[in-house]
């Protein structure tokens, strides 16, 4: 029996009583695990929650690719992301990205002390403005992890070129206000909100999606973009 702390990304019904839950461990990197018998209480729902941070005991797999779940408990509670609807909703959102950027198995142990922290800070946010921009610098900073960190040489008539990473004069460019606004956030240690409008917010999230599938092949379809979209 071992101990593991990780990060709720996405769980499944796997029987009446059961869960598939996908976990990003600090000790080993994502991981697929099954949780038996928690559909059958209360507690057991809430603390397979997506976004959640747990400290679990887990035994030998049991099969090649499953690991079974023993003893979870609530590693760091959250104060109210569970009682908010936007912030519910924008963790499940950033949690399907990491869910589709990340290798089964590989231990990311910077990775993962960047989304704890960055997950607990979200649950301290109170500004709304700041928690509107808040998935938009956590995807330009997660992209740092990730190996393809945006280059900021952004000059008045340059727009940003997804496949280069970088922005430039030419006409494949991105949309030159949205480029902008990009670069502003770039520039931004989040300490005070830049972009004021829910369209250029959209426009830059749409830049930034665009760029991680440029990037990380096969990320596909976010499902939980619109559902984010509609409320951010």
């Amino acid at each position: 029996m071992a101990s593991l702390t990780g990060v709720i990304l996405h769980r499944f019904k796997y029987s009446d009583t059961s869960l598939i839950v996908k976990i990003f461990t600090k000790e080993q990197g994502l991981i697929s695990s099954i949780a038996k018998g928690v559909r059958k209480n209360k507690k057991g729902g809430f603390l397979y929650q997506t976004g959640n941070i747990i400290r679990f005991e887990y035994s030998k797999k049991v099969s090649n690719s499953l690991y079974a779940i023993k003893d979870g408990t609530i590693g760091i509670p959250y104060f109210n992301i569970q009682e908010s609807i936007v912030k519910n909703i924008l963790i499940t959102f950033l949690c399907e990205v990491l869910l589709k950027s990340l290798e089964e198995e590989q231990q990311e142990v910077k990775l993962f002390d960047f989304v704890v922290s960055q997950f607990i800070l979200l649950d301290r946010m109170e500004s709304n403005q700041q928690i509107r921009e808040f998935h938009l610098l956590f995807l330009i900073k997660l992209t740092k992890h990730l190996g393809f960190y945006p280059d900021n040489n952004y000059e008045e008539g340059k727009s940003f070129n997804l496949l280069k990473g970088e922005f430039s004069y030419e006409a494949i460019n991105y949309n030159q206000q949205t480029s902008t606004a990009f670069a502003q956030l770039l520039n931004s240690q989040g300490s005070r909100s830049l972009i004021e409008s829910k369209e250029k917010r959209k426009d830059v999230l749409n830049l930034l999606m665009k760029y991680y599938k440029t990037h990380q092949q096969g990320m596909g379809e976010i499902k939980s973009l619109k559902v984010f979209e509609a409320l951010a």
